[in-house]
């Protein structure tokens, strides 16, 4: 009888293990370095990784089911992580018994370390509205025994609808969105709800942190998590920053409006970046002061962040 991959994950042989760090490896001093076509060598080089899915170590500590030759998941085969300096930063500003939103969850990396960051005394909401990535998050916090973690099958919006879901592979397998744009392709549809109201059902106390990454639909987001940024416990937000991004409604500027509208808020970026290590903070003033495709992070002046991360 077949074993059922999410209760049982064979973890890499030690062969596999070396192999994949080690290409990894090669693969991350290519991207940085000046040799001409070196994308055409890294597509390639990721023809020899490996096909199907596994269960592959990150850097933090768990395991996640990826499959190596796919967009966002390569990066997590020949790294261990995804947007290090993201993850960085809510190590640094999430304490035991916690509450972390994670809206566009995808497979769960940062699911999952917001899981042990909060501990068993604190609580993960994941949401996920795209049906296969969802399947995929579920086996994924079975894995990493996530079971502060509620998954939750819906997208954020503005209010409670039922709406078609594009894929972008184009882009990558984690750029699904309800926007049309692009090259986009319908992949069906999927419930949306306002976060507040969600949550409203759900979960009683206040919330740390939220991060927002809904390729697009961002706003709408927002506004349907106005009782949130209103409460006195507002919460931490980390929103993907994208002037080029196709948007539903409204744009980056309208985002910093509507958010920096809320007097306690305060707009940062990473100091180096989503990739980078550091989870060092600076302030800005407006989306053109966040690099392309990066982060920008908004603090209300109430929640106690440890200092050095002004360093």
């Amino acid at each position: 009888m077949r074993s059922d991959p999410t209760t049982e994950a064979r973890p890499p042989s030690r062969r596999l293990l070396l192999w994949g760090r080690f290409w990894g490896w090669i693969a991350v001093k290519l991207r940085a370095s000046r040799v001409p076509g070196k994308w055409r060598l890294n597509e390639a080089l990721r023809r020899f990784y490996p096909r199907g899915e596994l269960a592959w170590p990150t850097a933090y500590g768990f395991s996640l089911w990826i499959q190596p030759r796919d967009g966002y998941h390569r990066t997590i085969f020949e790294t261990g992580t995804y947007e290090p300096g993201t993850l960085a930063l809510i190590s640094a500003v999430v304490s035991e018994g916690d509450t972390v939103v994670d809206c566009g969850a995808n497979i769960g990396l940062m699911t999952c370390h917001a899981s042990r960051c909060v501990g068993a005394g604190g609580r993960v909401f994941a949401f996920e509205p795209h049906p296969k990535t969802f399947k995929t998050l579920k086996r994924n916090l079975h894995l990493c025994e996530a079971k502060n973690v509620t998954a939750i099958a819906l997208g954020v919006g503005n209010q409670s609808e039922t709406r078609a879901i594009y894929d972008r592979i184009d882009v990558n397998v984690g750029a699904s969105s309800v926007v049309a744009g692009g090259n986009g392709v319908v992949a069906g549809e999927i419930e949306m709800d306002r976060l507040a109201d969600v949550l409203g059902r759900e979960w009683a106390g206040p919330v740390r942190l939220i991060k927002l990454d809904v390729e697009g639909s961002e706003l709408p987001a927002l506004e349907g998590a106005q009782e949130l940024l209103q409460n006195e416990s507002a919460p931490i937000l980390i929103i993907e920053s994208d002037l080029e991004m196709s948007r539903e409604i409204g744009s980056m500027e309208d985002i910093f409006d509507l958010v920096l509208g809320h007097e306690q808020y305060r707009a940062y970026r990473l100091r180096d970046t989503k990739w980078g290590q550091s989870a060092c903070l600076v302030e800005v003033s407006g989306p053109t002061q966040v690099p392309q495709h990066d982060n920008v992070i908004f603090l209300p002046r109430s929640a106690a962040v440890p200092r050095h991360l002004f360093g």
